[in-house]
């Protein structure tokens, strides 16, 4: 059972354009908000690298093996939440599909609508999923 969120009301409320939308679609726009905001800081650990690349103190030998480390698991993890909210996208009725990006400063996760007006960030490319 997933805890609704006060973002995942909000996201829920934009798709539906009503007040109370159903109880399973607040569920599932909680739950794509919360796999957003991981997407966020594993898009911001991607562009900042391991934290031993800036320490003086640790060899480059040491610091490059702890940054492929960390590059490979920032890899796996993008995956893993891209796949699970495109799954949750596909649960969202009148959901096309979902755009994960890969730069921080953006929204991380849009959902593409199939009505092409409804949506609210600056490249009409869909909702951009608040995170």
């Amino acid at each position: 059972m997933t805890q609704v969120t006060e973002k995942g009301l909000k996201l829920a409320q934009q798709i539906t354009r009503k007040v109370e939308p159903p109880y399973e679609l607040q569920q599932v726009c909680s739950l794509i908000c919360r796999h957003a905001m991981s997407v966020h800081r594993v898009s911001e650990a991607m562009c900042n690298g391991h934290p031993a690349m800036s320490s003086p103190y640790i060899d480059i030998k040491t610091a490059s093996r702890l940054q492929e480390n960390h590059d490979a698991w920032c890899k796996k993890r993008d995956e893993q939440l891209t796949q699970r909210i495109v799954e949750l996208a596909k649960k969202i009725p009148g959901c096309k599909g979902a755009i994960v990006g890969g730069d921080p400063r953006g929204a991380p996760v849009k959902l593409v609508m199939r009505n092409r007006r409804l949506h609210n960030d600056w490249g009409g490319e869909g909702l951009a999923v608040p995170y």
